[in-house]
């Protein structure tokens, strides 16, 4: 059984595609997030429309994108948390 909030989303864990400022050439990256969502399509739009949001007000920053092949539910709040120490131990 999935993993859910309250509002019944499903917790989604993903890892990032980058690409320097202004191209198109997103490559994965290390690292990754997480977001609460119905689905995984949802996941995905939420996430990625405030990447674009935020990339208007800094132009210069890198652009991130939810890369696809790596969103997956989480099954339980031990494998968020897992998944969560592993992301906080990369940027150590």
């Amino acid at each position: 059984m999935a993993y859910k909030n309250k509002n019944g989303e499903n917790l989604y864990m993903f890892g990032w595609l980058e690409a320097k400022p202004g191209s198109k050439d997103f490559r994965p990256t290390t690292g990754g997030n997480s977001e609460w969502a119905k689905t995984k399509l949802e996941a995905i739009a939420k996430v990625n429309r405030r990447r674009k949001e935020f990339e208007k007000k800094k132009p210069t920053y890198v652009q991130l994108r939810v890369n696809p092949s790596t969103v997956h539910r989480a099954k339980s709040s031990e494998e968020f948390a897992s998944f969560d120490q592993a992301l906080c131990m990369m940027t150590i």
